[in-house]
């Protein structure tokens, strides 16, 4: 059985100082970083057969990601967008930020493929989609699993300035 959660949101951000993003994925290998390495890699895919240009991924962001599925993993905030402004203003705090979309997804255990799930519902969501398709230029993607074996998805999509 596939139960699969989703949520979109965007922040408009202000301009800030930073470093440019690292222009490498994160690394693959078996658990959560594979997980997030396969989901990285299906949404540039699903980008290059949209004419897209690919994501530059930047860990700091994979960081703040992966610190949102965790605290949705660990019940301290609600499946969604809770703290999102705090996110935008970690971000802005790295690099010059227009704007800050994020989707997140909740997969229950014991589906095979999360990575290509989780894509595929977000291609299906016009909400989704949108930040999937923005003119975004960095991302980063944070898994975690909760105690009984679901796992939370979170990817934030940075528009630079």
């Amino acid at each position: 059985m596939l139960v699969l959660a989703l949520g979109a949101c965007s922040e408009a951000g202000r301009p800030a100082g930073g470093s440019a993003p690292r222009a490498a994925p994160p690394p693959a290998g078996s658990g959560l970083g594979s997980i997030e390495a396969r989901i990285f890699a299906s949404v540039n895919a699903y980008r290059a057969s949209a004419g897209l240009s690919a994501y530059r991924y930047d860990d700091r962001v994979a960081s703040l990601a992966r610190a949102h599925s965790q605290a949705m993993a660990r019940g301290a905030v609600s499946m969604g967008h809770d703290g999102m402004r705090s996110r935008l203003s970690a971000v802005q705090g790295m690099m010059s930020v227009r704007n800050l979309a994020e989707n997140v997804a909740r997969k229950r255990a014991g589906s095979r493929d999360v990575a290509s799930a989780v894509v595929a519902d977000w291609v299906g969501s016009a909400v989704h989609r949108r930040n999937l398709r923005g003119p975004h230029q960095v991302t980063g993607v944070g898994v975690a699993r909760a105690g009984d074996g679901t796992l939370y998805v979170t990817e934030l999509y940075v528009q630079l300035r």
